[in-house]
């Protein structure tokens, strides 16, 4: 979702028996501290949480992986065998399997971002079918700057079959941002995680807020 559909006050009444509540579905208090007395607390998400986002350029070759190409990727430190004569599509599912195995979502996409669509579980890409080219892309299944991306090939060959750079390619994701508001004092403090917003101040005061994806 666009964070301007977040950004306004979200009124949460702190009491004592850990009862509250939100005038935005999109963000819930998690948990509470005995602490914070009740009254109400407001909170601005002024962004949203994203997670580690890599689109590789175009890859339009769809036949078997040639000799000159065979090799290995190395995706987040894990090896991933492409041997000759594999398909795409055996060569995608190597990757994807990899992949999986450390929560990351690998796709072919046609390399087209949608905004409006930034919260499903393709990152706002549109998946396609291997046998029809396209952008290997990759999504970690993690939200914030904690997840991260790293992808690396030395066969130039292979590199140019998935359009992956030189150097290789590296991001992380985003941590939703947020903002104070009435009822917190001046001497709280607001850190974001990925979708985990906390709030803390002197003798024991805790919030920890999830802004949902």
């Amino acid at each position: 979702s666009e964070s301007t559909e977040f950004n306004t006050k979200k009124l949460l009444d702190g009491s004592s028996d850990n009862k509250s509540y939100s005038d935005n579905n999109s963000v819930s208090l998690i948990s509470i501290s005995d602490s914070v007395e009740t009254r109400e607390y407001n909170l601005s998400i002024t962004s949203d949480a994203r997670q580690a986002v890599l689109v590789s350029g175009s890859a339009a070759d769809t036949g078997d992986i040639s000799e000159e190409e065979a090799g290995t990727l190395i995706i987040n430190g894990l090896s991933v065998s492409i041997k000759e004569g594999m398909s795409i599509e055996e060569a995608y599912s190597a990757i994807r399997d990899a992949c999986d195995s450390v929560n990351i979502k690998a796709f072919f996409s046609d390399g087209s971002f949608n905004a409006a669509e930034a919260d499903n579980e393709y990152a706002g890409y549109t998946a396609v079918a291997p046998e029809n080219g396209g952008n290997l892309t990759f999504v970690t299944k993690a939200y914030g700057s904690d997840a991260k991306l790293e992808i690396y090939c030395e066969n130039e060959n292979l590199r140019e079959r998935f359009g992956i750079g030189e150097d290789g390619a590296t991001a992380e994701g985003v941590d939703a941002g947020a903002s104070l508001g009435e009822g917190f004092s001046e001497t709280a403090t607001l850190q974001s995680n990925g979708r985990i917003v906390t709030v803390r101040d002197v003798n024991g005061f805790e919030m920890q807020f999830k802004v949902k994806a």
